[in-house]
């Protein structure tokens, strides 16, 4: 009987003895013993002996008198289905070790100071055909489509000279419009002294010319020497130098016209200009005689879609790029400078070809559009109305 009633009390207590089992994974799972002692006043004290698992499941329950040897323990019960996680071997805290993730994060570079910047290149120079040894290989590095360039005649409505403020009023003028470069056709007008400072003040390179009076007279010799005279010291503000504007329309022969060209470029050349050196003649001429553009260093051509009778102003950039590219290759690859394209705001129609603002504007959208990989000056700045009776 006082065993049973000791049995139900060990069963009794048996879920504060469960809930008191730590479930910790840090310490080595051993077999514990957990004992409670019991006394009463008819028999000697007890001694009640409960043994459990990990689980706090009871394996096993003896009881033993005060006094008496305790029973040999049972025997290490069979391990449960659920296996016990490995514990560290020492039975010490786990020191705490911070999270590593999944996936490394990516490495960050320390950011590197930009690069210094560098100017474009200059564009590469055409190949030359046989026979053009005069030809520099470097002649026309300073020639590019960023140039926005336009033709600049240094002359009243009357025909007269325009003075140093009234130039200096035109550059002012070409700044504002966005030109970058003009071209001007000869040495008269004292326009080497008035246009030269009134652009350099403006930002605006010069291409310059010997005009085919000159070139008849036999004077070419003497307009180079004014022009090396202006710019030897610094060739920097010069993009080109043009002998003889459209000699075939002038009463000149192919061999005059070259002819001269020699002359200046040699001349230029001594004085220490490297730059390219032009005849500048229509592209009609240029395709029916090759020998114009031989020697030359760039093949310089005006082209002028209003001067077709079947080309209307929408399609006028598309005539200068395909007749551009038929000169090119007349004249053996060269790279082609369009020095002169535009079209009328004013005057006699021609065949399709209609001046007026709209169709002026029109054109030059065309052109700027169709010709974007051409360098090219836009004909011209001002209204020449000191031209009379002449067609241009």
């Amino acid at each position: 009987m006082r065993s049973t009633q000791i049995s139900a009390l060990a069963l009794a207590i048996l879920p504060l003895l469960v809930a008191a089992q730590p479930h910790g994974h840090q310490h080595r799972h051993e077999r514990r013993e957990i004992v409670t002692e019991y006394a009463t006043t008819t028999a000697p004290p007890v001694r009640v002996v409960v043994i459990v698992d990990a689980q706090g499941r009871p394996l096993s329950t003896s009881t033993v008198t005060l006094g008496e040897t305790p029973p040999t323990p049972a025997p290490e019960p069979v391990k449960v289905d659920t296996p016990p996680k490995e514990a560290p071997s020492k039975q010490e805290p786990a020191k705490p070790v911070a999270a590593k993730p999944v996936v490394d994060p990516p490495k960050q570079d320390t950011p590197k100071p930009d690069p210094p910047k560098q100017d474009a290149p200059a564009p590469s120079p055409s190949p030359s055909p046989s026979g053009s040894s005069n030809s520099d290989s470097n002649a026309n590095s300073g020639l590019g489509t960023s140039d926005n360039g336009v033709s600049y005649s240094p002359y009243t409505n009357a025909g007269g000279c325009k003075q140093a403020p009234e130039v200096s009023a035109d550059m002012a003028k070409l700044k504002q419009l966005g030109f970058s470069m003009i071209r001007i056709y000869g040495t008269d007008c004292d326009q080497l002294k008035t246009i030269p400072p009134a652009a350099k003040e403006n930002g605006i390179k010069i291409m310059a010319g010997v005009y085919n009076d000159q070139i008849k007279a036999g004077a070419v010799e003497k307009d180079v020497k004014m022009i090396t005279d202006t710019f030897g010291n610094s060739w920097d503000q010069v993009k080109a130098v043009i002998i003889g504007n459209e000699p075939s329309l002038n009463g000149m022969s192919v061999e005059q016209s070259v002819a001269a060209y020699k002359t200046g470029r040699t001349a230029l050349r001594s004085a220490g200009f490297q730059g390219p050196v032009m005849i500048a003649e229509t592209y009609a001429a240029i395709k029916k005689d090759a020998r114009i553009c031989a020697d030359v260093d760039v093949v310089a051509a005006n082209i002028h879609a209003f001067f077709s009778k079947i080309t209307p102003a929408e399609e006028a950039g598309k005539l200068v790029a395909e007749e551009a590219d038929a000169v090119s290759k007349a004249c053996g690859g060269k790279k082609v400078f369009v020095t002169e394209s535009g079209w009328p705001h004013k005057g006699d129609n021609n065949g399709k070809a209609i001046p007026s603002r709209e169709n002026q504007q029109k054109a030059m959208n065309s052109i700027k559009k169709s010709c974007s990989h051409l360098p090219l000056i836009q004909f011209t700045a001002f209204n020449d109305l000191w031209k009379k009776g002449k067609t241009g």
